[in-house]
């Protein structure tokens, strides 16, 4: 996703006949799903939500997750945008915080009071400015992520994470540094002498503001960028590895099987036969095929 960009969708029906289940997986971007029609199971490490038609779910940049719909028909609208997307947008940082400071408490499922309309009607805004595209239609699509945030905050205050402001905007720098370096050799302690940081400090801090230690974000950057790679291009598993920044193809091997419960080989065969099922008319709705690939969730 490039760096200003902001996308949003309206998926279409999924019936049972459609359904190909998903595996875990993780986009490097921030993203807010509201389910429309249906219901799904939604996992994240360790723990899961049921979200039925109006449920609105928010993921960081780099969370690992899977949907498992157990209600049909299912169908969901959604928006993903950037970090400088974000910084663009909201200054503040008791509003950032929903989407940047994850931690391992967090509830991704918000709980949006029924009666709420308005956080609900703006995802729909977002959602009509990027399918008609307007003169404009991006400055406009951030305008009003800053007042469904805004509107997320008056509904449920007590969701958003408690940050400062002046302990995270260092961290913040080291994160879109690990997001455009991952393919660099980069050592913690020298990327706390590059932030004129301890180790100490940053480690703490970085986990405090995104669940993650330097080191499991660097390796989700990586990641990210490896299933790019082998979703778009059929090169062999040691120039995937080099080009994300691991030593060897057996590191990303493990790497990805512990991340996403199946392997690079696998995960390109599935990307395979999906861009079949795709060439030969079947309709599979969803935003991202990224997302569509059978694994069973562990």
């Amino acid at each position: 996703m490039h760096n200003s960009q902001m996308i949003a969708w309206k998926e279409s029906t999924v019936r049972p006949s459609q359904y190909v289940h998903s595996f875990f997986h993780s986009h490097q971007a921030f993203e807010v799903v509201m389910v429309t029609e249906g219901a799904v199971r939604v996992h994240f490490s360790g723990r899961s939500y049921d979200a039925c038609p109006g449920d609105i779910l928010v993921f960081g940049s780099m969370e690992s997750h899977v949907f498992e719909i157990t209600d049909f028909p299912y169908s969901r609208t959604g928006i993903r945008f950037s970090r400088e997307a974000l910084r663009r947008t909201i200054q503040n940082p008791a509003l950032s915080a929903i989407y940047i400071k994850h931690a391992p408490d967090f509830c991704h499922l918000l709980p949006v009071p029924r009666e709420a309309e308005e956080p609900r009607r703006l995802l729909e805004e977002i959602q009509g400015q990027f399918r008609q595209k307007a003169p404009f239609y991006l400055e406009n699509m951030l305008y009003l992520l800053g007042q469904f945030t805004v509107s997320l905050y008056r509904c449920c205050p007590a969701c958003f994470p408690v940050v400062s402001a002046s302990g995270h905007q260092s961290v913040y720098e080291v994160l879109e540094y690990l997001e455009s370096h991952y393919a660099e050799n980069i050592h913690v302690e020298e990327l706390a002498r590059h932030f004129y940081m301890s180790s100490s400090h940053l480690a703490h801090t970085f986990r405090d503001l995104t669940g993650h230690t330097p080191r499991q974000y660097l390796t989700l950057c990586r990641l990210s960028r490896a299933r790019e790679l082998l979703a778009a291009t059929d090169l062999p598993l040691e120039d995937v590895a080099a080009r994300c920044g691991f030593d060897l193809a057996g590191t990303l091997i493990r790497s990805f099987k512990k991340e996403y419960n199946i392997t690079p080989g696998a995960f390109r065969k599935s990307v395979s036969a999906q861009q079949s099922i795709f060439e030969n008319g079947l309709d599979i709705p969803v935003p991202d095929v990224m997302d569509t690939f059978h694994v069973p969730i562990s």
